[in-house]
């Protein structure tokens, strides 16, 4: 009988103890989620420090895809004639399109200039960045501000002495990754 007892009392010592190293389906699957939060929101932070130091090295170019006027008109381009590329203390903008011959050669319109104003902030809880420039081109002052989030996608909006204005959507490259033609610059 003692025996029995001591052989009842070690295995529930025994089972005791492995049932509370065994996890539950459901924390297994927490676990596996809190990992894989962690995993995303590392992968996040990595690709929001890399947009900072692009847009901090002012050689870039916003590629766009997309158009769109003052009134919301939105229309789909080429980004290899539309874009806006910053080199240091220059920025050069064009919108162009393959089926016409442009003033520029490229289709439309090309224009580069000095930037006179350089303000950059970044919002670390929405991993996004704001980008204020100034532009003193040939025929005038453009102002622009680019709104880029984390995954290099950006959103320029131009405007100027006039109530025109002219906004960009498209991709956020280094320079050296950038597929652009430029098109030719009147006294330059």
């Amino acid at each position: 009988m003692k025996r029995i007892l001591c052989l009842v009392l070690f295995l529930a010592i025994i089972a005791g103890g492995y049932t509370q190293e065994t996890k539950t389906a459901k924390e297994l699957r927490k676990e596996a989620s809190a990992k894989k939060k962690e995993k995303k929101e590392a992968e996040a932070q990595k690709l929001y420090l890399e947009v900072g130091r692009l847009l901090e090295s002012r050689q870039f170019t916003l590629q766009a895809h997309f158009l769109k006027n003052r009134q919301g008109t939105r229309i789909s381009v080429n980004p290899v004639l539309n874009f806006i590329q910053v080199d240091s203390c220059c920025a050069f903008l064009q919108i162009g399109s393959p089926q016409v011959a442009g003033y520029n050669a490229a289709g439309g319109v090309s224009a580069v200039g000095l930037i006179s104003k350089w303000k950059l902030d970044k919002n670390d809880k929405r991993k996004t960045y704001d980008l204020f420039m100034s532009v003193l081109l040939n025929f005038g002052a453009v102002d622009i501000f680019m709104s880029i989030n984390m995954n290099s996608y950006a959103t320029a909006t131009l405007s100027g002495l006039s109530s025109a204005q002219l906004t960009y959507d498209g991709d956020l490259v280094a320079i050296d990754d950038s597929d652009v033609h430029k098109g030719w610059v009147p006294g330059r």
